[in-house]
């Protein structure tokens, strides 16, 4: 499983419509600032996925830059049927 943390800066007069696209991506937004800046995380076991979403939140009308601040990969085994 990879989880990412992505700092989201928009231009603050459109926070409604970029929050909402950022949940349609199957994020999650934790904070958002006045300033326009949102902490956002997203999970997926799939790195393509993940660089995908990445690409289509920097694509969002109104972001002016989407940056991946922090990746943890959890590569759990799977189990052995005997």
């Amino acid at each position: 499983m990879n989880i990412v943390g992505i700092l989201v800066q928009f231009r603050p007069e459109r926070e409604a419509f970029v929050r909402q696209q950022i949940i349609t991506q199957g994020c999650e937004v934790h904070l958002a600032t006045p300033a326009g800046k949102m902490v956002v995380t997203f999970e997926h076991k799939d790195d393509e996925v993940i660089a995908g979403t990445l690409v289509a939140l920097q694509n969002i009308d109104g972001v002016v830059t989407a940056t991946l601040v922090y990746h943890h990969t959890d590569y759990q085994p799977e189990e052995t049927v005997l």
